[in-house]
């Protein structure tokens, strides 16, 4: 059958089995309520059936929790049943612990242990399938043999006797359930049940009105058993009495015969009347008579063996104690326990003082005078669980009952006192599955015709849903085909997307699709359809990166696989479109890659959801249709462009070709010509179209190009000169390429392209010649290409190699500054540079460097090569080597500049040098300054220690002044123990001041000459050129003068010439000696300006540090902070705030004002500092302030200097718990470039909005665009300097969220804080 009318059909099946188990399971466990039904399933089975219907059930419905519940439970159950059953030795001994009625027989609990194995692992996997369709074939051979046994095998035989249920009932639910684990494990495909709504009720219906119909007949059934099984009892309790009541009046007449006779009877006539009784009774054994002393006086007996039986239990107390109660009517009783078939009788004979005593055989008495109509039952008289009698049916044998079901039992007591238990019993195993026939006939048609009601709704079910998804694909169909001739009639290609994404839309309720389109490069993704998203969103996504993690349709480009994202909230691939995406209410995402026929991307196709969820195999099947239509699209898009530029281009390439392109035709007519064809041979295009190539050529050369043609019009590509003559009479050299013009896989005409090669071949002549010659040059040549950017050499002859030592292959495509270095003249290659440029020759004489790194100066000429039209087209440089005039030259200039004994500049290179940095100077308006350096005690050093040691001493300080220099200045020794340095470039005096305590420090250092350690010091007079200054050498007179000075004030010091400076830069060495005194002693302040939050509460502070000056009051931070950080102070001052700010904080806590987050300004050096993160975590240590309640501001300036540093360092406060604020945002250039890249939580606006933004709009708008972005990207924003309500109201309706400045609260020490914050409880409580 069809595939899907197979999956009803099983469907059905299933649910009828597992619903009819469930409930007829739940029938038969009305036992456990005393329901009569025991003989057809037992409780403990009828759980079984309901555990194994729900466990089915659960299967298919893929329920696995219920499933595990339900095989455990099973499995548990059964597993006590065969526990229970091994210890008993069968399932009919005892009862069940948990239903107390019979157990389920050993051979079913083993085929449900099976079953609970199958339930617990499921069949969704091939193996276990396997293990399903096993077990449900053990099912159903184990109910084929029960069926088969209950017609072949005898009523009378074994095998039924174990089953303490009804064998019809079990074998139908064995056939049952093991076609239902077929059939579940036949079903292929992982669903629930899809049978519908209908289907399912009336199945449900019918398994329910099936279940009650077989629970009503079989309890009917077993009513009437029942009924029967009492009647039955209540004969055999009549027949027992009378047979008992007419032996014991006969044995009682014998005893009264006794009684009468006088002198007693003869005992002839005793033996007589005692053989007739045995003769006419076969329940009689013994007749005796017994004497007042119990001794036997008289007896008959049928046989020794009952004699001495008589005998024996006459002598026992027992019996004794008995016959010698005074008891006057007949009485019985049974001695041996190992007989109770055997009774002995006693009826008084009271004149005679004597007792008639007789033994009984009370099987033998019932089985002849029990007369009753058993039918098909089988009735067993028991005494003390001793079976004394089994009656069954004429025709019938009796037989063992102790494991068949017990209809009926009592207890009956017969007269003279013995008790009977007789129980009913079924007389063969036909008669007991009688009860379950007819109920279970009805049952299982009921059953079947439910499975062929649901089946049937199913298929009906089925055809509507064809029916429906015909139509469906009927209207898809027709809006791929309007798409499709949208693609076909061109229109373009957006509205034709903006259709396929509509399309899908409709075919998808509540989805929203968007295509996005990968650029040629393959990088980014555009998006081009997708009207249905949200505004905002498609803004957003207007263009987003290719790569992973970067969305669904990032990924999905990336991978070119289907990338699903079913809950946007917590999918990592949307790390940064997540606040985004669920901003606009999208949940979930998967997109599809938009692959060309050929393997290139096109693009994506994503569909949203506005609700976590992720496609079925049916909307991946239409999305991947539609993905096809925009592939489709895309590529004919594609194809109409490139056909389109592929015809541009061939225009371009015939119409403005440089050359003479033509075609011809098969017969070498000219087809097609264009203007470059009429320039070669002086006739007009409309001329040669038509013509045949032979009337452009010379006699000559016709024979050779009809060959060419011909080799063309044959397939062979071919390319050959020719010579042809002009219109004007001048002959043209060309360069032809002939070509075969294929159409359809043959030859159709040749197409041709002619390159006039005449001034080529001319120029190629004269190079010849030129070539030549310089190859035959003593000086080295060149030739560099002009029409390359970095103009590589193109020739180098055999002078060049020689004189450089490179050979040709290393020096033909490099440029010539291959052979610079060091030494080379800046100022010469700058002079070639712009002459070049200019376009211009140039001469110069540069120091130049060989293959084997030796120097060599040349003389060097360099020339432009113009063409035709005045263009430079090469250059040509020649080079004379003059290394060994430069040599000599060298020795002498530097003799006579230079001092001999450390190399420095002498005194007349000083002054050359002064006057040319003093015009510099003064030209560009920046200053120049002389340090003049004189050694102190340098004098006794060279005096006791020799002047070689002295000599070595001065290279030392030469060496170290020398390193630090920076180019362009000047070192020079005047003689002796004294040096001038001169620092041209200058923009202000400090910089002067730098160098000079840089220099003191330097040559303060300790030297090691010969095995002497020796130390120095120096005094540096400093002199700064002025506009007052005339003469340059002045400089060196003032410095010199100033150096003096500096010795007398006490040596290993500096000493400015110039009065005011002095004065000035002495105010500034005394702000520094007064800062550092503040360090030792900690003579700052910190106050606090609080931070409110939009609800005008107090959530923070900003430290501010203070400096009272004993002197100078309240010194400005502006004043003393850039000198802190240009001497290093900086970094002390900035330990001493963070750790006092954190110990405030804790004192404010202990005030009872609770923690406050508090904010510190920190030093680019102390951030950039090694040891900065470690002193940190030992200040909160110490202070035991929170980490989260600190935050550190930094200025765009720190982050920019070493970023990759900074951000290593924002990462690891933020590790800490550190806050990181950035302060002054806005006023830097990078501030947008590095705001998404950093692990910061804070941005400060400038002061500088804040105070104008009530009264400019564009500082507004700033302000409100800092706080929009920053509120997007998850920041806090702080403006800072609010000085007017205005501005704060402005500020809180740009959503502003934490406020600063004079406004709200001046900045306050700590003592005034707390009575702050107390104020402003206590107005908030009063509130």
């Amino acid at each position: 059958m069809p595939f899907k009318t197979r999956d009803i059909a099983l469907d059905s099946w299933l649910l009828m089995v597992s619903v009819a188990f469930v409930l007829m399971g739940l029938a038969g466990m009305l036992e456990w309520v005393h329901f009569p039904l025991q003989t057809l399933l037992v409780p403990d089975a009828s759980l079984a059936a309901m555990l194994s219907g729900v466990g089915l059930l659960a299967v298919v419905q893929h329920w696995q929790r219920t499933r595990l519940l339900a095989g455990g439970g099973l499995l548990a159950l059964m597993g006590y049943t065969l526990f229970h059953n091994a210890l008993l030795g069968g399932s009919q001994a005892g009862v069940s612990w948990l239903s107390g009625e019979s157990r389920v027989s050993s051979l079913l609990a083993f085929l449900l242990v099976v079953v609970a194995g199958c339930l617990l692992s499921a069949c969704e996997r091939k193996a276990l399938r396997r293990l399903w369709q096993v077990c449900g074939c053990l099912l159903l051979l184990f109910g084929l043999v029960v069926m088969g046994m209950m017609l072949v095998v005898s009523a009378h035989g074994p095998g039924w006797m174990a089953m303490t249920s009804s064998p019809l009932v079990v074998a139908l639910f064995a056939l049952m359930f093991g076609s239902a684990m077929l059939a579940a494990s036949a079903r292929t495909v992982k669903r629930q049940l899809r049978l519908g709504r209908a289907a399912v009720m009336a199945g449900l219906a019918g398994v329910l009105a099936s279940s009650l119909a077989w629970y009503l007949l079989g309890w009917q059934q077993q009513q009437r058993i029942n009924q029967q099984a009492e009647h039955l009892l209540d004969n055999v309790r009549l027949n027992a009495e009378q047979v008992m009541g007419s032996h014991l009046m006969l044995m009682q007449r014998m005893a009264e015969r006794l009684d009468a006779s006088v002198l007693g009877l003869e005992p002839a006539v005793l033996n007589r009347d005692a053989d007739n009784y045995l003769r006419d009774t076969p329940s009689l054994e013994v007749i005796g008579l017994l004497g007042s002393d119990q001794d036997i006086l008289w007896h008959r007996a049928r046989s020794d063996e009952a004699r001495r039986w008589l005998a024996q239990w006459m002598d026992a107390t027992r019996v004794s104690d008995w016959l010698e109660m005074p008891f006057p009517q007949p009485r019985m009783i049974v001695p041996d326990d190992g007989a109770p078939g055997l009774a002995i009788m006693a009826i008084a004979v009271a004149r005679r003082d004597q007792q008639l005593v007789a033994v009984l055989d009370m099987a033998a008495l019932l089985s002849r005078g029990l007369r009753l109509q058993l039918g098909g039952f089988q009735v067993n008289l028991s005494r003390d669980d001793e079976v004394l009698l089994s009656l069954a049916a004429p025709g019938r044998v009796a037989r063992d009952v102790t494991e068949s079901p017990t209809f009926a039992a009592r207890h009956i007591g017969l007269p003279g006192g013995p008790m009977l238990s007789p129980s009913v019993h079924p007389a063969s195993q036909a008669s007991w599955l009688q009860a379950a026939i007819v109920p279970s006939a009805v049952g299982l048609g009921g059953l079947t015709l439910t499975y062929l009601l649901v089946f049937s709704l199913g298929m009906v079910r089925l055809v509507l849903g064809h029916s429906r998804q015909l139509m469906a694909a009927r209207g898809q169909l027709e809006q791929q085909h309007a798409i499709q001739a949208m693609i076909a009639e061109e229109v373009p290609l957006g509205q034709a997307l903006d259709a396929i994404c509509l399309m899908l839309e409709g075919q998808l309720n509540e989805r929203l699709c968007s295509i996005m389109l990968a650029d040629d490069e393959g990088r980014e993704l555009r998006l081009v359809a997708g009207q249905s998203l949200p505004v905002g969103y498609r803004e957003a996504i207007g263009t987003i990166p290719i790569g992973a993690g970067m969305g669904a349709c990032g990924s999905s480009a990336h991978g070119r696989e289907v990338v699903v994202c079913e809950d946007l909230a917590h999918d990592p691939r949307w790390k940064g479109f997540r606040t985004l995406a669920t901003n606009e209410g999208l949940r979930a995402c998967w997109s599809c890659p938009v692959i060309a026929s050929d393997g290139r991307l096109l693009g994506t196709f994503a569909t949203y959801y506005r609700r976590p969820a992720r496609p079925d195999a049916t909307e991946l099947d239409m999305t991947r249709q539609a993905v096809d239509l925009v592939a489709l699209a895309v590529e004919r898009e594609q194809d109409r462009r490139s056909l389109w530029e592929s015809e541009q281009r061939y225009r371009s390439l015939f119409a403005y070709n440089p050359d003479a392109v033509f075609s011809l035709d098969m017969g070498g007519h000219f087809a097609t010509a264009n203007a470059h064809c009429a320039a070669l041979t002086g006739f007009p295009v409309e001329q040669i179209l038509g013509a045949h190539f032979s009337h452009f050529l010379e006699p000559d050369d016709l024979a050779h190009v009809q060959q060419k043609f011909e080799t063309t019009v044959a397939g062979e590509p071919c390319r050959y000169e020719l010579q042809i003559p002009h219109r004007d009479g001048k002959v043209r050299r060309l360069d032809i390429t002939n070509l075969p013009i294929v159409v359809d896989e043959r030859i159709q005409g040749v197409y041709g392209i002619a390159k006039d090669v005449t001034q080529r071949r001319e120029h190629e002549t004269r190079l010849r010649i030129l070539e030549r010659g310089v190859e035959a040059s003593v000086n080295g040549v060149l030739i560099a290409d002009a029409g390359e950017p970095d103009l590589p050499i193109i020739y180098a002859n055999d002078a060049f190699q020689r004189m450089t030592g490179y050979m040709r292959d290393e020096i033909i495509g490099r440029n010539c500054r291959f052979l610079q270095g060091a030494e080379t003249d800046l100022a010469a290659v700058q002079q070639v540079r712009q002459q070049l440029a200019l376009k211009r020759e140039v001469h110069v004489t540069l120091c130049n460097y060989r293959k084997d790194g030796t120097p060599f100066w040349n003389d060097l000429y360099i020339a432009p090569v113009r063409d035709e039209e005045g263009e430079v087209t090469h250059y040509v440089g020649i080079q004379h080597d003059i290394s060994e005039r430069k040599a000599y030259e060298a020795r002498l200039a530097h003799h006579a500049s230079h001092d001999a004994l450390t190399g420095l500049a002498n005194r007349t290179l000083l002054e050359d040098r002064l006057r040319h940095d003093f015009e510099l100077a003064r030209r560009q308006g920046l200053l120049l300054a002389v340090l003049f350096v004189d050694l102190d005690e340098f004098k006794p050093i060279n005096d006791s220690l020799g002047h070689a040691i002295g000599n070595q001493l001065l290279l030392g300080v030469s060496q170290r002044l020398s390193a630090a220099m920076r180019a362009g200045d000047t070192l020079a020794r005047l003689g002796g123990d004294e040096f001038v340095v001169l620092l041209p470039d200058l923009h202000d005096e400090e910089q002067a001041l730098q160098v000079a305590e840089r220099l003191l420090a330097l040559i303060a250092r300790p030297y090691r000459v010969g095995e002497h350690e020796l130390s120095l010091s120096c005094s540096i007079g400093i002199a700064v050129s002025s506009a007052q200054l005339s003469q340059p050498i002045e400089l060196i007179q003032q410095a010199d003068m100033a150096m003096y000075q500096a010795k007398q004030q006490g040596r290993n010091a500096y000493q400015w010439f110039t009065p005011e400076i002095t004065q000035r830069l002495g105010d500034r060495v005394a702000l520094r000696n007064e800062l550092q005194e503040a360090i030792d002693v900690q003579a700052f302040e910190l106050h606090y300006q609080p931070l409110l939050d939009r609800q005008g509460r107090v959530v923070g502070v900003e430290a501010l540090l203070r400096w009272p000056n004993p002197l100078r009051g309240y010194v400005s931070p502006a004043q003393f902070i850039p000198l802190a950080e240009e001497t290093g102070l900086i970094i002390p001052i900035s330990e001493w705030v963070l750790s006092r700010a954190c110990h405030d904080l804790r004192m404010l806590d202990q005030a009872g004002q609770g923690i406050l987050s508090v904010a510190v300004n920190l030093s680019p050096l102390q951030f950039h500092r090694s040891s900065f993160l470690g002193h940190l975590r030992q200040t909160l240590a110490v202070s035991g302030l929170p980490a989260p309640k600190l935050s550190l501001e930094l200025t765009e300036g720190v982050l920019m200097n070493d970023t990759e540093s900074a951000i290593d360092i924002l990462h690891a406060l933020r590790d800490m718990g550190v806050g990181v604020a950035i302060d002054d945002f806005g006023t830097g250039f990078s501030s947008l470039s590095y705001l998404k890249h950093l692990p910061i939580d804070t941005v400060k606006i400038d002061r500088s909005f804040v105070s104008e933004v009530t009264r400019s709009a564009e500082d507004a708008a700033i302000i409100q665009g800092i706080i929009s972005m920053a509120h997007h990207l998850g920041l806090q924003v702080v403006a800072e300097g609010i000085e007017h309500e205005e501005q704060h109201d402005v500020l809180m309706t740009h959503g502003c969220d934490l406020f600063q400045g004079f406004y709200l609260a001046r900045p306050m020490p700590l003592e005034r804080l707390i009575e702050f914050l107390g104020e402003r409880r206590s107005v908030s409580l009063d509130e």
